[in-house]
């Protein structure tokens, strides 16, 4: 996850598309059991957000992804929900 140490020997990059679309899914079918995963998201996707809202592949490039910003904005939106104790009306897209 991209909140996850940097440090730890033998791990992957991690991207933070896995991560918007991880939210995604916990906000959507288990609120309850993730909130803490819902919580460390949010804050990571919001954490690494450039000037403008836009997100990179990974922690600290300098790059524009528009999959990555479009998964995290759906995400970060069913986050907030989630958390707030909200339905999610909107059709999975």
């Amino acid at each position: 996850p991209a909140w996850g140490p940097a440090s730890v020997e033998g791990s992957s990059p991690s991207s933070l598309d896995a991560t918007a679309q991880a939210l995604r899914l916990w906000a959507r079918f288990d609120p309850r059991t993730r909130a803490g995963n819902i919580s460390q998201a949010l804050a990571a996707l919001v954490r690494h957000q450039g000037p403008g809202g836009w997100l990179p592949y990974q922690p600290g490039s300098p790059h524009r992804n528009t999959w990555v910003t479009i998964f995290a904005d759906q995400g970060i939106a069913w986050g907030a929900l989630a958390m707030a104790g909200d339905p999610i009306n909107e059709e999975w897209t």
